[in-house]
């Protein structure tokens, strides 16, 4: 429970100390891009700005999840996170769209934008603070084991690269009046194609994902090693519910075991992926096929 306890804690604290740095960041970018009407800037303020979306969904995913199962979910409340950030990636992508028209409006009417030194100093300056973040969210995530944790920190790093990459482009777009337009088109790209990952990654998980070949070979090894008499394992299901993972899986025994030898290998089996992985399991006993006569 402790554990627990403190990965929670870990992912407020990283969501709201999230929040806070990007209110500043996305409002101080928006400021700048609606100063000097560029399309590139404010593109990337929304960058920012769903990055407190982003943490808002990682602060509920984690409060779901830490609710115990109820009659209505016997299995945990774990997808909530995953429906949410579905959600969040649909409207990133509506977002992408948005910038993407408006980044080719720019370039048709030909006008330049003008930045002041002020501009790139900010940006650098944000660009770095994003990365000091991201830096804070990989450490809590390598210490608590948590992806959530790990995929905020990511956007913040994405983020970070957006930003020093658009710096760089107000500084060699003086002397191009197209530079402001196509930084706003490659930034936009570059959000479609987060949030088409994200839905794409997030859907498959929601829709069920089957074991991976590391995880069956993992769950084989657990499963011959309890007991010498298995002679096969197959069917092997995974149902996951964000930390929370059913396995049900079909073993096959000597054709001579005892109903009551067999019961107490699948207890044998469940009892050990509990102790080793976590989850829980499910085991079904079968006896060895018996060879046709020819």
């Amino acid at each position: 429970m402790r554990f627990a306890y403190d990965k929670k804690s870990s992912a407020y604290f990283e969501g709201v100390l999230s929040i806070i740095v990007n209110i500043i960041v996305s409002g101080w970018k928006l400021f700048l891009g609606l100063t000097y009407q560029s399309v590139a800037l404010m593109a990337d303020a929304f960058h920012s700005l769903f990055d407190i979306v982003t943490s808002v969904v990682l602060i509920y995913g984690f409060y779901m999840v830490s609710k115990p199962p109820d009659k209505e979910h016997p299995y945990g409340h774990g997808r909530a996170e995953l429906i949410s950030t579905i959600i969040i990636g649909s409207l990133l992508l509506a977002v992408s769209f948005e910038f993407l028209i408006r980044s080719g409006n720019k370039l048709l009417s030909r006008q330049a934008v003008v930045f002041s030194n002020i501009v790139v100093y900010s940006l650098v300056i944000m660009a770095i603070i994003k990365e000091l973040l991201a830096q804070v969210a990989y450490r809590l995530a390598d210490k608590y084991s948590s992806d959530a944790i790990r995929a905020d920190g990511y956007h913040h790093r994405s983020d970070a690269i957006a930003t020093i990459l658009l710096a760089i482009g107000i500084l060699l777009g003086k002397s191009y009046w197209w530079l402001d337009g196509v930084l706003g088109l490659v930034i936009s790209l570059y959000i479609m194609f987060i949030s088409v990952s994200l839905i794409r990654e997030t859907g498959d998980e929601l829709l069920g994902r089957g074991a991976s070949e590391e995880e069956e070979k993992i769950i084989k090894n657990i499963v011959t090693s309890v007991h010498e008499e298995v002679t096969d394992v197959h069917h092997i299901h995974l149902h996951k519910y964000g930390d929370h993972v059913e396995l049900t899986l079909h073993v096959r025994v000597p054709k001579d075991t005892t109903v009551e030898e067999a019961d107490r290998i699948a207890k044998l089996i469940e009892n050990a992926v509990r102790e080793k992985l976590g989850w829980e399991a499910t085991v079904h006993v079968e006896g060895e096929k018996t060879k046709s006569k020819t």
